[in-house]
């Protein structure tokens, strides 16, 4: 349907603007969602001509040069000043994206056990898990936590020992991350007894082989952590960093090892320490040992234990967000917060006009409404995206180019995040890379959707602990079609 040559496609679908084309606009369209302005090139043209702005409904954005972006505005409006349309234009340059990660192991230290992965762990020696007289609680409410001695089992200490090596046939049974980005969260006190040497960590990096990662504090007080993969590549970080932790206190301690962009980042109490390259790392990243937790090496000498506490071991199958880094740091958030993620249904999606499938995923630990975070990667450049919900997950009915799996039974409703004007916004489009911007100032980090904590009905629906809600991603696909669209795959959450 052509409206203007300057524009030579364009659709709108219900509060939805869609705009393809080849020339920088402004268009804005009334309540009828019918265009009555287009402005090219530059803000001060939207500014000065736009006289009626309380019968706007909605904007549309498009450069040539940069990603689709889409704004939803409420009735009346307030008047738009040439820094607002100019920040909605540098808003294109963005590009980034949030992670999504679940907690594969955790040990709370109040038993030997693995609360969330189930490994087998076993005590080496007499490990003290108790809440001890000198460290007392990580956190309050923390309880138990794992104290060691130095000298180790030889001291009359111990430490403890999950079962993520099969010795016999020489493989990882966990822990096995291979060439994928990981992260992993920790509290440690450092007990003042005169000893240079800091608290050890972990290690499951065998004495014959060479893939695992060890992780201590040496004599300099350098962050200790080694990793070798299995194709001869050896990253150690105490040549580059160099942490001091007040000693006789709890500190929290997160790293986020990212494989895809080859950097390694350590987080002290909620806040960046340093970061170094791991560029080294070529091959996967495995273990060669069982991992000992409290010790490293033979964890029988004062090379390998300490006299120090450890709580909240935990490991995640990708990186850390900062507002969940800062939310275990202020124990506002636990790794349990992590465990129970999101489930895929639906999954992979339908390919798109790129030949791949969008891909939907969520993390928690916004802060904000439900605090769950949503995130759509591998979209369409420059088409528009926003959010669905549902009650129930279904096996999907064909809708355009892709697969709607939120309706389909009788008991089956679903509800649309694109409300304007409210946190119920999530009207955004796919950048350049196909990383799903957001433009309705409904996200903390600029891209993908801070759900609220409403479900958008006639009526909203507020989110409860333990509600389980479907979400899936509704997207333009034009260079497949005019008037093509596709979906995500779906993500169940429990809240």
């Amino acid at each position: 349907m052509v409206l203007f040559g300057l524009c030579p496609r364009f659709r709108t679908d219900h509060s939805l603007i869609m705009i393809v084309g080849c020339y920088p606009a402004y268009m804005a369209f009334g309540v009828n969602r019918r265009p009555f302005y287009i402005f090219p090139k530059i803000a001060r043209q939207f500014t000065r001509k736009v006289k009626s702005l309380s019968r706007i409904h909605s904007i549309g954005l498009l450069n040539v040069c940069s990603a689709l972006q889409i704004i939803q505005l409420p009735k009346p409006l307030p008047m738009f000043s040439k820094a607002l349309i100019m920040g909605i234009l540098g808003s294109t340059a963005l590009a980034a994206s949030a992670s999504a990660q679940s907690t594969l192991h955790y040990w709370d230290f109040s038993t030997v056990n693995d609360s969330v992965g189930g490994l087998v762990t076993t005590q080496t020696g007499f490990p003290d898990l108790s809440q001890h007289a000198t460290y007392s609680e990580a956190y309050a409410g923390s309880g138990a936590s794992l104290n060691t001695v130095r000298g180790g089992s030889s001291n009359g200490g111990g430490y403890l020992s999950a079962d993520v090596w099969d010795g016999a046939n020489g493989i990882s049974t966990a822990l096995d991350f291979g060439s994928a980005s990981f992260s992993f969260s920790y509290w440690v006190y450092d007990e003042d007894d005169g000893d240079v040497r800091g608290p050890r960590i972990f290690d499951c990096l065998g004495t014959s082989l060479t893939e695992g990662m060890q992780l201590g504090t040496n004599g300099s007080n350098n962050y200790n952590f080694r990793c070798d993969d299995d194709a001869g590549g050896s990253v150690l970080s105490n040549t580059t960093q160099t942490i001091i932790n007040t000693k006789d206190v709890w500190h929290h301690i997160s790293v986020n090892v990212d494989r895809s962009a080859s950097m390694t980042t350590i987080y002290v109490d909620g806040t960046v320490a340093g970061s170094y390259s791991n560029a080294a790392l070529t091959g996967g990243l495995g273990t060669s040992q069982d991992l000992r937790i409290g010790v490293i090496n033979n964890g029988n000498d004062p090379t390998g234990a300490q006299n120090s506490g450890l709580d909240d071991l935990a490991f995640y199958d990708d990186l850390l967000s900062p507002a969940q880094v800062s939310g275990l740091a202020s124990a506002t958030l636990t790794p349990l917060d992590f465990a129970n993620g999101p489930s895929t249904f639906c999954d992979p999606a339908n390919n798109n006009s790129t030949g791949g499938p969008a891909v939907l995923a969520g993390t928690w630990g916004t802060g904000v409404g439900s605090d769950l975070h949503l995130e759509i990667t591998g979209g369409v450049a420059g088409q528009l995206a926003y959010m669905l919900v549902g009650n129930e997950a279904t096996s999907g009915q064909t809708v355009s180019n892709g697969q709607f799996c939120l309706v389909g039974t009788s008991t089956a409703q679903f509800f649309r995040y694109n409300v304007a004007g409210t946190p119920g916004n999530s009207i955004g489009g796919f950048d350049a890379t196909g990383t799903w911007i957001n433009a309705s100032g409904t996200s903390t980090t600029g891209f993908g959707f801070d759900v609220p904590s409403t479900i958008p009905g006639i009526v909203p629906i507020t989110i409860m602990a333990g509600d389980t809600w479907h979400f899936q991603g509704w997207y333009r696909d034009t260079p497949a079609g005019v008037g093509s669209s596709n979906f995500t795959n779906g993500l169940t959450v429990t809240f």
